[in-house]
């Protein structure tokens, strides 16, 4: 069979409630029980004045009126961590004097003493005329609510200081420090885009401070360096490679001794020309004295018999001629490559800085 948890006023409580009704003072809640009922099972009653049995007790951590009900209210109690090694079975809303005014029983809770802190609702339905003012611990509260995402921090800047987180935000991006942004449009809460602009020095003090020229640098297509020795901060270096060379050369082969391609030219003869007569004078026989005598007249149109016809043969025969190349080199030209300017490979981002 299954237990049925629920809460009811107690005979003090509906006393409180009926005074508060017809005109007497408010009910004020302040605190909270809870018992472990005896090792048992707990029926609420009406009569009772005390639990069962107390294993703790402590300051109602929030108070609401229910969404859903008007008349219900709904009490938030705080077990802490360094409370426990009990089983929570009944539960008690306390007045300000400390008089038990609702009691309810809940399903078994174990609640170990180290290590886990253990949240509880108490809903309780009222008359709708009466006076009940919720009233939580005077302290800063013993939990938060999850879904209120940090909201109901009551002094947040006391909760940033006291995790020692004062100052992070502002340290991890100072003002004037380029910032990546990965958007044309810019986030809210006070930036600029790094484009080279005047900016009011008097208006952003900070800003100046960093940049006193009154001009934001104008980051678009630069990288940030680490400043070497010697040089002045927020100067430019214009794009280049390192001064260095390059040696190339062909590979080196001896192609030793090649030989032509082998013909057989056979035997050549030369021309026929070359017959030819010579124009020598006259011949002239006189005789005086005791003897004979011959007389040659020069150019008296006697000629030689005609000769010199002949020809030559040659033998060429097949052969073969040799070419010595030998080792030997070659110049090599390394034509231009490569992008416009020196890159890496990247991301394009917008560079903001804060205003301040």
């Amino acid at each position: 069979m299954t237990t049925k948890n629920y809460s009811i006023l107690t005979n003090r409580g509906k006393a409180l409630e009926a005074a508060s009704v017809a005109g007497g003072a408010p009910v004020v809640l302040k605190k909270f029980v809870v018992g472990d009922g005896n090792g048992g099972a707990v029926t609420p009653d009406a009569s009772r004045v005390t639990l069962v049995r107390e294993v703790y007790r402590g300051q109602i951590s929030r108070l609401t009126v229910s969404p859903d009900q008007d008349n219900q209210f709904i009490a938030y109690l705080a077990l802490p961590e360094g409370v426990g090694d009990f089983t929570v079975r009944e539960v008690g809303l306390l007045t300000e004097h400390d008089e038990l005014y609702a009691i309810g029983s809940c399903a078994a809770t174990e609640k170990p003493k180290n290590g886990v802190t253990v949240t509880l609702q108490f809903r309780l339905a009222v008359s709708e005329s009466a006076q009940i003012t919720l009233q939580a611990s005077t302290g800063d509260g013993l939990f938060l609510r999850q879904d209120a995402c940090l909201s109901d921090v009551r002094d947040k800047a006391q909760a940033v200081a006291n995790l020692g987180l004062s100052g992070v935000v502002a340290n991890l991006y100072p003002v004037g420090a380029p910032i990546p942004w990965p958007s044309d449009a810019l986030p809210d809460g006070g930036y600029a885009f790094m484009y080279g602009q005047a900016f009011d020095k008097s208006a952003y003090p900070l800003l100046a401070r960093a940049h006193p020229s009154g001009i934001i640098p104008d980051m678009r297509g630069w990288t940030i360096k680490g400043k070497p020795a010697g040089r002045a901060v927020l100067s430019q270096e214009m794009d280049g490679n390192k001064a260095h060379g390059h040696t190339a050369r062909a590979l080196e082969t001896d192609l030793g001794t090649k030989t032509t391609s082998h013909f057989d030219y056979g035997t050549k003869t030369t021309s026929e020309d070359g017959e030819h007569v010579h124009e020598f004078g006259g011949r002239v026989w006189s005789y005086w004295g005791d003897s004979n005598h011959l007389s040659l007249h020069v150019g008296s149109g006697e000629w030689t018999k005609a000769g010199g016809r002949h020809v030559h043969t040659i033998n060429i025969g097949g052969h073969v001629h040799t070419v010595w190349i030998g080792p030997h080199g070659h110049v090599v030209i390394v034509d231009q490559d490569g992008n416009p300017e020196t890159t890496v490979k990247n991301i394009a981002f917008n560079y903001i800085v804060r205003l301040a």
